[in-house]
């Protein structure tokens, strides 16, 4: 966690995670040669779990999980 991730306690920003999912999700994307994903990505659910607050100059691992895909158009 860097100083602009984080608000002036030291706490991380809730735009952050969101921000951390994101480059997780396009990596997953571009390592399964999904072009064109965004920015038409999905949106059917987004739910993240916090163990503890992420605080200033800790590490962050950050991963995204594809539960189900669907058939649908593209």
């Amino acid at each position: 966690m860097e100083w602009v991730d984080t608000d002036a306690a030291g706490i991380y920003h809730n735009t952050t995670v969101v921000r951390f999912a994101e480059a997780a999700e396009a990596a997953l994307m571009r390592e399964h040669g999904v072009p064109g994903y965004f920015p038409v990505a999905p949106r059917v659910r987004y739910e993240a779990e916090f163990e503890a607050p992420l605080l200033f100059g800790e590490a962050v691992e950050t991963w995204v999980e594809l539960i189900r895909a669907s058939a649908g158009p593209r």
